[in-house]
């Protein structure tokens, strides 16, 4: 849980780091991005993020069956390689790797598709009370998010940081929720 809480920090607080960054139109893969100064926090918290979300993943392994827990433990993967593969900055004079920045495109996108698993934990039937149907809303939610909200950034480039961020709230909320129930009852239903 307290590598969620640091991560979700480094997020919010990486477009300070960066000098003229705009978090309403830069995406959080922006803040992080090759050749810019400061990008380490935003690195940092992808990376973060990525291993938190290993962390839920273990812990809740035994509630959650098989499908979502590959899903959900590939998704941190990709989120961790997000941070070691670097999108290209959004500045024309930085020099840029492409090779890098495509290969972090890759696993971006692919952590909309992978996020498939939490749809199951949301759709599966209710026993011994988990998930509860409030829970199973969130579940779902995180799924939608997760994947809609990047389309709605391709599609409204103005606000696409925006519309990141506010996936990024989402999952969180989501992971920690997920930690809590882990603290709350290790054992499961």
């Amino acid at each position: 849980m307290a590598l969620l809480v640091i991560a979700m920090l480094a997020v919010a607080l990486a477009p300070l780091a960066v000098e003229g960054f705009d978090p309403v139109r830069r995406t959080v893969s922006e803040s992080a991005a090759q050749q810019t100064s400061g990008a380490w926090l935003g690195r940092l918290g992808l990376f973060l993020s990525g291993l938190g979300v290993l962390g839920v993943t273990i812990a809740r392994a035994h509630v959650w069956r098989i499908i979502p827990t590959i899903s959900i433990a590939l998704f941190g993967t990709f989120w961790m390689l997000t941070a070691v593969f670097s999108t290209a900055s959004w500045r024309a004079d930085a020099p840029v790797d492409l090779a890098e920045s495509t290969t972090h495109s890759v696993f971006a996108s692919a952590m909309a598709v992978i996020v498939v698993g939490s749809l199951v934990l949301g759709l599966r039937p209710a026993t011994d009370g988990y998930p509860t149907l409030m829970w199973r809303a969130v579940t779902l939610l995180f799924a939608a998010a997760a994947t809609f909200l990047p389309l709605g950034a391709a599609l409204a480039p103005d606000i696409g940081g925006l519309l990141q961020r506010l996936m990024f709230l989402v999952a969180y909320v989501w992971f920690l929720g997920e930690a809590i129930l882990a603290v709350r009852d290790p054992r499961g239903p």
